[in-house]
């Protein structure tokens, strides 16, 4: 049963890669006719700019989602407000 489920994310994430590859090379020539040269590549450095966000994140939006929710379940409102506050200081 376990490996039929990793098999499916396996396959359904290779499908995902292949369709985002597609719609890349389909989007990109229409983009730069509507948007033209300029706005193309304004919109092309804000987008990859704000992608390298994901890499200073550093593991804690997962984190926070663990100790949130396990703070939450247990009904700790000290640690719930430390898991927060040490969240938003990073």
């Amino acid at each position: 049963m376990r490996s039929i489920r990793v098999l499916r994310n396996i396959v359904t994430n290779y499908l995902r890669f292949f369709v985002t590859g597609v719609l890349g090379f389909v989007l990109t020539p229409l983009m730069v006719r509507l948007l033209g040269d300029g706005p193309y590549g304004l919109w092309v450095t804000i987008f990859s700019v704000t992608g390298y966000f994901g890499l200073f994140d550093q593991g804690i939006r997962p984190s926070l989602v663990r100790y949130v929710s396990r703070d939450h379940t247990r009904g700790d409102q000290d640690g719930l407000s430390r898991t927060l506050s040490s969240a938003l200081a990073l």
